[in-house]
């Protein structure tokens, strides 16, 4: 059973002020390139607000709030992954 640790990097708990400054760069970064779409089912979003931080590796399994760990989803997909690993829930996706 996994257990907490109690030295956990600050980058895998940040706080909200550290998330909305994420969000945001990710959101300029993502609109320059594929365009504000949520990574899994590729919906546009109607604005910042409605994306959400999905972490590619879960916090679950020790993934934290890193540039290189996170996408852009909707509610629904991100709510919907739960703990499923990022690639098993990207494949599903497309193929349903």
């Amino acid at each position: 059973m996994k257990t907490p640790n109690s030295e956990v990097d600050p980058k895998c708990r940040p706080g909200r002020d550290r998330k909305k400054r994420i969000k945001k760069e990710l959101w300029e970064k993502q609109g320059n390139t594929v365009g504000h779409l949520c990574v899994f089912c590729h919906k546009p979003f109607q604005n910042q607000r409605a994306a959400t931080l999905d972490r590619i590796v879960p916090g679950y399994y020790g993934g934290c709030y890193t540039e290189d760990n996170l996408v852009l989803a909707c509610k629904h997909c991100n709510d919907s992954r739960g703990h499923i690993e990022f690639l098993e829930f990207w494949i599903n996706k497309r193929s349903s």
